[in-house]
């Protein structure tokens, strides 16, 4: 069975793929907050020295992840670099990208379970920089001609229909 796509459906599922990543974090954020304002998440008491343990678990989870996302963003690239056609540069670019925000949104959630478990707003603080940093890493077309390095003519077949990929 083979299926054809163009490579702008390509930069599309890469996109929806990502904003999935960004509507989870967004929606698990909106729930705990909605949660917490009508007072239905239970308040606990934890010690306050494993709060700060937690905040320095929490933070450290959140600068790893973002330099090992960029870092495998990176590799992906130089392997996207050093493909002839589009498609398979895409590929490379999509796995990175990906691996890249699944990271971050990792140290998102987790970030906002700490949240959950102490209601300390410090965790929230958390969450919103890596909401953050997965929101500037958003693959517009754009940033995807440029982390690529694509030249006019593959440009082109990014806005157009005109090459296909069997799968």
């Amino acid at each position: 069975m083979s299926k054809e796509q163009t490579t702008p459906k390509t930069l599309q599922a890469i996109q929806v793929l990502y904003g999935a990543l960004i509507l989870g974090i967004t929606n698990f954020g909106f729930v705990l907050i909605i949660l917490f304002f009508l007072d239905i998440i239970p308040l606990v008491e934890i010690p306050e020295r494993f709060i700060f343990n937690m905040m320095g678990i929490s933070s450290l989870l959140m600068i790893v992840s973002s330099f090992g996302g960029k870092l495998i963003l990176k590799k992906a690239l130089e392997k996207a670099l050093n493909e002839q056609d589009l498609i398979g540069k895409l590929k490379f670019y999509r796995k990175g990208l990906l691996a890249s925000g699944l990271l971050i949104d990792f140290s998102a959630f987790f970030a906002l379970a700490f949240f959950m478990a102490s209601l300390h707003i410090a965790f929230l603080v958390i969450a919103g920089l890596a909401f953050i940093i997965i929101i500037k890493d958003f693959p517009t077309k754009a940033k995807t001609i440029k982390l690529l390095q694509l030249n006019y003519s593959e440009e082109h077949k990014l806005s157009t229909k005109e090459i296909t990929e069997a799968s």
